[in-house]
């Protein structure tokens, strides 16, 4: 499971079952969800609440989906899946691998 979110603002959430990706989303946008079982996480994310798992149920114009915390929801979906809790102690005493790779010019 990984659970990413980018300075310029880009989120994913990776879900593996035996080395291969099972579901993987945007916490902004979980509706284009993919993956070998795209859907097999939306009862749990329902029940956490926070994801627009279907932006069709909100009037045209209505941004208030917007205003969901979507970054939260990822969190608390993290913690439902590893049982480890996620804390803000856990995540400033974590260590951290970033690495920069280098997209060569065309």
């Amino acid at each position: 499971m990984s659970h990413y979110r980018g300075g310029h603002g880009v989120t994913n959430f990776h879900w593996y079952v035996n080395g291969e990706v099972a579901t993987d989303f945007e916490p902004f946008q979980p509706s284009g969800r993919g993956g070998t079982h795209p859907d097999v996480l939306v009862p749990l994310m329902q029940s956490i609440g926070g994801f627009a798992l279907n932006p069709d149920d909100w009037a045209y114009g209505d941004d208030s989906w917007l205003d969901l915390p979507h970054d939260q929801a990822a969190f608390a979906l993290a913690e439902a899946l590893t049982g480890i809790p996620i804390t803000l102690d856990l995540l400033r005493q974590s260590t951290y691998l970033s690495i920069h790779v280098p997209i060569p010019e065309a």
